[in-house]
């Protein structure tokens, strides 16, 4: 009987020719994946995500800017229709001075009737608050720490925005500096504060405003808007 016998050579190559192809389709498979798997993950998004994480400081040239959609006004009028003068100064309000500031999304600020009956309200109502400005630990800055309660919103992430205003001398509030959390958890632990401040340019006693705003992420909510004041030992030019 007359047996076949085949070389080391041949099968050595036979085991070589495989490996090769193996390890081509292999490579062409993996580099499909990496093409589609970034489109594939594109088009679907995570039910989880949070619409912002993180502390996002506003710097002096930015707050001064003029398309800001969601920061408050460079300047708050105490009356409707006032004008801004520019030769105004930083100050302290005077005593009995109306300082509640016209903005339409603060409370009380509105003409009776505005917003029309309380029923047509739709959406949550989270709790915006912050603590009075006030001189930092470092005794150069003006400062404030700003939280907020879920009210009865569902969600617990929102985005908190606060900012610190200047009392002048023709009756407004100007903006100064903003901070804003996109992330932030309810609650008035020091761990969940959002820490606004700007740089003292002189310590002369002048009126400061902490304005809170607070929008619940992925709801439908109410503005929760919180405003305190107070004279502060610092003042801030330009």
């Amino acid at each position: 009987m007359h047996h076949e016998h085949r070389s080391p050579l041949n099968s050595a190559s036979t085991v070589s020719v495989f490996s090769r192809r193996w390890s081509t389709a292999l490579a062409s498979t993996l580099a499909l994946v990496v093409v589609l798997a970034p489109s594939a993950m594109a088009t679907t998004p995570s039910p989880f995500a949070d619409r912002a994480s993180g502390t996002v400081p506003v710097s002096r040239a930015a707050a001064d800017g003029t398309d800001e959609p969601d920061l408050p006004p460079k300047v708050i009028k105490t009356e409707p229709h006032q004008a801004v003068e520019p030769d105004a100064v930083p100050s302290v309000a005077p005593s009995g001075a109306d300082t509640s500031g016209w903005w339409p999304e603060e409370p009380g600020t509105r003409p009776a009737g505005a917003d029309g009956p309380a029923g047509a309200r739709i959406g949550c109502n989270p709790v915006a608050d912050s603590d009075n400005p006030h001189l930092s630990g470092n005794r150069t800055d003006v400062s404030a720490h700003a939280w907020w309660y879920q009210g009865d919103c569902d969600n617990d992430r929102a985005t908190v925005t606060a900012c610190l205003y200047e009392w002048y001398t023709d009756n407004t509030w100007r903006r100064k500096a903003c901070d804003t959390n996109g992330n932030q958890k309810p609650g008035r632990s020091s761990s969940r504060w959002l820490n606004v401040r700007e740089s003292c340019d002189s310590f002369e006693r002048t009126s400061w405003r902490a304005h809170v705003d607070v929008d619940v992420n992925w709801e439908v909510d109410n503005p929760g808007v919180s405003t305190r004041e107070a004279d502060v030992n610092c003042r801030v030019f330009g």
